[in-house]
């Protein structure tokens, strides 16, 4: 079992890394460290095999406290899996997984490279278990692929069957298919063995789908409730930057980042100072999240008169007293009845397959759902209409359509608009939920930054929409209240 109890850590200088954390690892479980850059995850991991030390609290492994004097215990019972794989190229493969028991090995059969017989046995058996061959045994880490690399080093760290793994972000180096093989393959080789494992990773699909328990780190809640309005971008990065011309209220700053990084022949963390110049715009992010919610706004309104001109032949051809005959009546019925049953969201998906991401899915996606909504209450309104002034058209002799147009259209007029005006306000919503899959809009942007545990640029995004949302509702309350009336307005 694997404790932290109150875990804080402070780095020179003032800077915060962890504060107060405190949860429990069970023996045999696969959990999951989950946060952004910067929240303290390999911080966190780092504490438990000693290669950095708390502030505060105490950090317990199988009732062994890790602290200096205890250190060389801990470790005989902790392996590592890190990010950069951290391989000597130049060796085989069966070298550096022979390499993870030198601590046990005597030194004279480190120097000669001649390991015990049950050791090289295991590192084969290991090799196999990884998915490598036995020509990958004897090749240089080298000409290996990362996929490859990452798989030499999980059986480096399993030569000495740990009982508690870290993972320190094992699969960012990774293209997505091979990262989930290689999480796939650490679950299962520690659970055939009943090793602990705690992984930290950024990917919350992925801490999801393998985790058995995730811990957040990150403060997310806090985040919320600041949002983020400026945007700062590293001036070496921008494309045909040009210091005489900078944004409206822009400026340059030169920004200095201090970096500790892991010294490998003194295992001490070393300071580096970068120095980098900005572009500090102080409303930068509010005018990208306006743009999106401008592009959102124009998918809700293109989408809505796409579902009005969808919907009105298919309310006529619905409609009994006016469907020319029955074929076409319950071809009208039904198609209006699928359209409706179709999910905004899953239509999106296969549309963002066949036209690619963009808002042209989500135009799309949201009309021809709403055209199902349209369809059937036009018809309806059209079937319950007040049969007199109609009468009194045919009595003169006009056709169908003049008669719709006369008698029909000016009694369903308001009810229509107040549907095409509440459909309007549903697609404004859901067009930021069909980005999420990529069709364009703020959600596209809402689900980018949420992935990235941006929570700050996540509460100026839901701002926005509820602003939007807010505003076309008071619109809309004016528009129907002009056609309706107010009396008709008024709650009985």
């Amino acid at each position: 079992m694997l404790v932290f109890d109150r875990i804080g850590k402070t780095w020179p200088g003032g800077a915060r890394a962890l504060d107060d954390v405190s949860f429990v690892v069970p023996r045999g479980a696969f959990v999951v460290l989950l946060g952004p850059s910067g929240a303290g995850k390999s911080t966190l991991l780092r504490m438990v095999n000693g290669l950095v030390s708390p502030s505060s609290g105490a950090v317990v492994v199988d009732g062994i406290p890790v602290q200096r004097d205890t250190l060389t215990a801990v470790r005989r019972r902790v392996a590592m899996v890190h990010q950069q794989f951290n391989l000597v190229e130049r060796l085989s493969v069966a070298a550096n997984i022979l390499s993870g028991a030198v601590a046990v090995v005597p030194g004279w059969r480190v120097a000669l490279w001649w390991y015990p017989p049950d050791l090289r046995r295991r590192a084969w058996e290991l090799c196999r278990a990884v998915g490598l061959t036995e020509r990958e045994f004897f090749r240089r880490a080298a000409t290996l692929s990362g996929g490859q690399q990452q798989r030499v080093g999980i059986a480096r760290a399993l030569i000495l069957e740990p009982a508690l793994l870290l993972a320190d972000e094992p699969v960012a180096s990774l293209d997505p298919v091979i990262a989930r093989e290689v999480l796939a393959l650490l679950r299962e080789l520690a659970r055939a063995r009943g090793t602990t494992v705690l992984c930290s990773l950024h990917q919350i699909d992925l801490a999801r789908d393998f985790a058995d328990r995730i811990v957040g780190l990150g403060g997310a809640l806090a985040k919320l409730w600041r949002p983020q309005l400026s945007e700062q971008s590293e001036v070496a990065r921008l494309a045909a930057f040009h210091p005489d011309r900078l944004p409206l209220l822009a400026r340059i700053e030169v920004e200095e980042r201090v970096e500790r990084r892991l010294d490998p022949a003194s295992l001490r963390f070393v300071e580096h100072v970068e120095r980098r110049e900005v572009l500090v715009e102080p409303f930068g992010y509010l005018f990208v999240v306006l743009g999106k919610l401008a592009e959102t706004i124009e998918i809700a309104l293109w989408a809505t008169l796409l579902a009005v001109l969808l919907s009105l032949p298919l309310a006529v051809l619905g409609a009994a007293n006016y469907a020319p005959n029955r074929a076409l009546y319950y071809g009208s019925r039904a198609t209006v009845s699928l359209l409706r049953a179709l999910p905004e969201l899953i239509s999106a998906l296969f549309l963002v397959l066949a036209f690619g991401f963009g808002p042209a899915a989500g135009v799309l996606a949201l009309a021809l759902h709403s055209a199902g909504f349209l369809g059937k209450f036009f018809a309806e309104d059209i079937e319950n209409a007040d049969r007199k002034p109609q009468e009194a058209m045919d009595a003169i002799g006009a056709g169908r359509l003049r008669t719709l147009w006369v008698a029909v259209l000016p009694q369903v007029l308001p009810q229509y608009v107040a549907y095409v005006l509440y459909i309007l306000d549903r697609n404004l919503r859901m067009a930021a939920v069909i980005g999420l899959v990529g069709a364009g809009g703020i959600g596209q942007e809402l689900k980018g930054r949420w992935d990235m545990f941006q929570y700050g640029h996540v509460s100026t995004i839901l701002t926005a929409i509820f602003l939007a949302v807010l505003v076309l509702d008071q619109v809309s309350a004016r528009l129907r209240a002009r056609l309706i009336g107010p009396s008709a307005m008024r709650p009985a």
